[in-house]
């Protein structure tokens, strides 16, 4: 028999510099059946970390990224509703991204590293 263990994960856990999670979703169909997804790997990461500058933002959101451990971070903006606005790769950690185009409001950066770790920070767009 598999033995599960459960681990909930919030913002004020205290964790190694990087810790790899394996996981699986049960779902059950309308007729009361029982299925598994197949395993995923999610790593969280202490190493990575985003700073940025000015919120709120009038022309120009500068990003400043350290990670030592991956060689490009892809950049994904989204509105308050979830629309994908922005999307970039770059092969540097000290970026700025040109804000004009974009209508006021609040907003979402996530960034990928090549690593897989994530961070999302919000910025409101004057």
């Amino acid at each position: 028999m598999e033995k599960e263990r459960l681990f909930y994960y919030d913002k004020n856990s205290k964790l190694a510099n990087s810790t790899q999670f394996i996981y699986r979703v049960k779902a059950l169909s309308y007729n009361g059946e029982e299925y598994f997804s197949n395993l995923k790997s999610l790593w969280i990461s202490n190493d990575f970390q985003v700073f940025f500058y000015p919120n709120p933002v009038e022309d120009n959101l500068h990003l400043q990224i350290s990670d030592n451990s991956s060689t490009f971070v892809k950049v994904i903006i989204f509105t308050s509703e979830g629309k994908q606005v922005y999307e970039n790769l770059f092969y540097h950690f000290d970026i700025d991204i040109a804000t004009q185009d974009l209508a006021a409001g609040t907003y979402f950066v996530t960034i990928f590293t090549e690593n897989n770790y994530h961070k999302q920070i919000a910025f409101v767009k004057k």
